[in-house]
């Protein structure tokens, strides 16, 4: 991860981090930003790859992707990734004219919703929209992808007044991704791969105060934060924040979920306990499971050859991905308990 500094600075517990800047929106910027889409556009939303499309005069242009939202009212985003060194008039908004006169254009409409359709069709992201719709998916995808409704947004490092002013009249919504990374003393970052923290606007707006994030291919520590204290660091930041430390090199006693005390001699055996009751207490709704996905990977799945590190849950066909770390493991375990409203019923108890 390459990137250069300016003078903003927070403090937290003594940690000082400063702002990071991408200097490559493709190799830089972009799969940060991918990692967090569903923490940008809500936890149900759904990110389909790039795909060309043309106007009516046959001019193409290919998005960085496309965003399908569920958490509030249904819709389709056109996402465009993009840094502040670019031109905001002849970069962004020419790509952003040609992507509109596309959008308009009746047979792109039917060319994305085939796309999107082909990419989602048999996976449990189909389950996830008809279970929440209550519309087959490619009748869903025909209703909000239309020359009305879809919408255009673009992700930005550093929202500079030129493109706030390039795209004032326009309807195409900016959202500024700003990364802070942990700093030594002579001003260089530490591993900012590893140790930072993202501020940005949600599209949608989130219920909860914090998020936690891990890495699968860099195991790091995480913890939450608590909003109010970056905000005191930030007063100008209206932000979510994001932040990573908490269990690496900790050993797990024991844990307690949903009133019972459970002791385990690993973090491993926390997951497959916390999977298996979850699996006991929600026997009809189980496939739900399937949703947790990694970036790369699912987490949970029937068949065992896509996982690194699988191990079958007691009582069930589903294996769940045992090859994480401890931080990954405690995040895994929330999301699960998240996803069966079981939120905030974990306590954990390490030595």
């Amino acid at each position: 991860m390459r990137g250069g500094i300016n003078n903003n600075i927070i403090l937290m517990d003594s940690v000082e981090f400063k702002l990071w800047t991408p200097k490559d929106e493709i190799n830089d910027f972009e799969p940060i930003v991918l990692e967090h889409i569903k923490e940008i556009f809500g936890k149900n939303s759904i990110y389909v790859g790039k795909k060309k499309i043309k106007t009516e005069a046959g001019t193409g242009s290919k998005p960085d992707g496309f965003v399908i939202t569920l958490d509030e009212e249904p819709t389709c985003y056109v996402l465009e990734i993009e840094i502040s060194n670019h031109n905001a008039y002849d970069h962004g908004v020419n790509q952003l004219s040609r992507i509109e006169d596309a959008i308009d254009n009746y047979h792109t409409h039917k060319e994305i919703i085939n796309s999107i359709y082909e990419n989602i069709k048999g996976t449990p992201e189909q389950l996830l929209i008809e279970n929440k719709t209550n519309k087959e998916l490619y009748k869903f995808l025909s209703d909000i992808i239309t020359a009305d409704k879809i919408k255009t947004v673009i992700v930005i490092e550093n929202l500079t007044k030129e493109w706030e002013t390039a795209f004032k009249r326009r309807s195409t919504k900016l959202v500024e991704f700003k990364t802070y990374a942990r700093v030594r003393s002579d001003g260089t970052f530490i591993e900012p791969e590893s140790v930072h923290l993202h501020f940005f606007n949600p599209i949608v707006k989130m219920d909860y105060q914090a998020i936690t994030t891990i890495s699968e291919e860099q195991p790091v520590q995480t913890t939450r934060i608590v909003r109010d204290e970056v905000h005191s660091l930030m007063e100008k930041e209206k932000t979510s924040s994001y932040a990573r430390t908490g269990y690496t090199g900790k050993k797990i006693k024991s844990f307690e979920f949903n009133g019972k005390r459970y002791e385990v001699n690993g973090w491993i055996f926390m997951l497959l306990k916390i999977s298996e009751e979850i699996s006991r207490l929600n026997r009809k709704d189980l496939d739900k499971l399937l949703l947790l996905k990694g970036r790369k990977r699912p987490y949970f799945t029937k068949n065992k050859n896509e996982l690194r590190g699988p191990e079958k849950i007691n009582g069930t066909d589903i294996f769940v991905e045992c090859n994480l770390n401890a931080n990954s493991i405690v995040k895994l375990c929330e999301d699960i308990l998240n996803l069966f409203d079981y939120k905030d019923n974990l306590k954990i108890e390490t030595h």
